[in-house]
């Protein structure tokens, strides 16, 4: 069950965070370089 679980929030964040009206308001917000350390340190997060 836990795997499940981790898989869904692996899942569920890379399409939140890839989803354009997000990805264009945080990269407004912290620049693009900050957002793909965000977007990495997210997907490490589950993965690990």
């Amino acid at each position: 069950m836990r795997i499940i679980l981790l898989w869904l929030g692996f899942a569920g964040s890379h399409l939140t965070l890839s989803s354009l009206p997000v990805r264009r308001g945080l990269v407004a917000r912290i620049g693009e370089n900050a957002f793909r350390g965000l977007y990495s340190l997210v997907a490490f997060a589950f993965f690990i």
